[in-house]
């Protein structure tokens, strides 16, 4: 008889949360294909398939966290600039679930959320140092 191993997925889901918004992101680094597979049992979103973009977003609703979707993240200047991105949506999430809707007055609220986001999401991706 021959036992046949079926590989476990490749994928890392970092957790974030903004606790002064209640709000909770998931960044989930691996295959669109892996994260097909889960998206609905885990998540509960329609995931079809990728729409060619190095990123994709998926607002949080009804008590489950926001997900961020990218294959890698390199610190490539690609691949911060897709991270961001992507932050900025849950920014926008975040901020408009809150009820502050974006304007000339409410501008800094939102570029200080993207800011602390981005910053607590910078520190945990950072390459390990090697000692």
């Amino acid at each position: 008889m021959k036992i046949i191993e079926m590989s476990k997925p490749k994928y890392t889901i970092h957790k974030f949360t903004v606790p002064m918004y209640h709000e909770e992101l998931h960044i989930f680094l691996g295959s669109f294909e892996d994260f097909h597979k889960i998206s609905t049992s885990k998540y509960k979103v329609e995931f079809e398939e990728k729409d060619g973009s190095h990123g994709q977003f998926f607002y949080g609703e009804d008590g489950r966290p926001s997900i961020i979707v990218m294959e890698s993240f390199d610190w490539s200047v690609t691949d911060q600039v897709t991270m961001t991105h992507e932050l900025l949506h849950f920014t926008f999430h975040v901020l408009k679930t809150a009820g502050l809707k974006l304007s000339d007055e409410s501008e800094e609220a939102y570029t200080y959320t993207l800011g602390y986001i981005q910053t607590k999401v910078w520190d945990k991706l950072k390459p390990k140092k090697k000692k």
